[in-house]
């Protein structure tokens, strides 16, 4: 057994903080003049046995700015870009032996909440919170040799992950790209 436990905490003064103008799409650099974050993570890995791992990782983080005025508006209370309260994430693998080599089974799933993609807090620059779970089957015939063969499914939910939201005027909307949706696929190493 395994356990990491970690706590932080930082206080910016003149925090550098980059936004692309939504008029200009030009890249911008605004001074937020205090930040604070903290939080702390847990990290376990239990080998139950030869053939068993569970792991298990919890992250809270609390990310707000403290004093940011720019464009005539107060940001203070805002949460800083990309900075979920909760990360949670667990996994549970088996080894099956097959003469000597062996198939692994994993099943990992992370649960994680909402986030904002700019300093804004806009509703529309917004990842609301989901999970995302994945299944993979891999076979090595020998270790020795360094093959293996894997077939995995990747977000089962097939839930919908932006990886960025952006206001563009100049587009006549927003920018948005997404995480892949649910895949699939066998892989040989």
């Amino acid at each position: 057994l395994e356990v990491n436990l970690s706590g932080f905490l930082y206080n910016y003064v003149d925090l550098q903080v980059q936004q692309n103008d939504p008029v200009t799409a030009i890249s911008r650099v605004f001074n937020a003049d205090k930040a604070r974050i903290y939080g702390g993570e847990l990290e376990t890995t239990w080998r139950a046995t030869p053939d068993d791992q569970i792991d298990v990782t919890a992250a809270y983080l609390n990310a707000k700015y403290k004093d940011f005025y720019t464009g005539g508006v107060q940001y203070a209370g805002n949460v800083l870009p990309q900075a979920p309260t909760w990360s949670l994430s667990g996994g549970y693998s088996h080894d099956f032996h097959i003469g000597d080599g062996k198939v692994t089974a994993r099943i990992q799933s992370r649960y994680q909440s909402k986030s904002y993609f700019s300093f804004r807090n806009f509703e529309t620059e917004k990842q609301d919170s989901y999970t995302k779970t994945d299944f993979m089957l891999t076979y090595t015939p020998d270790a020795k040799k360094g093959l293996s063969v894997s077939a995995y499914v990747r977000n089962i939910e097939d839930s919908v992950i932006l990886t960025t939201s952006e206001e563009a005027g100049y587009a006549g909307g927003y920018l948005v790209q997404f995480a892949d949706p649910r895949t699939w696929g066998i892989r040989l190493a």
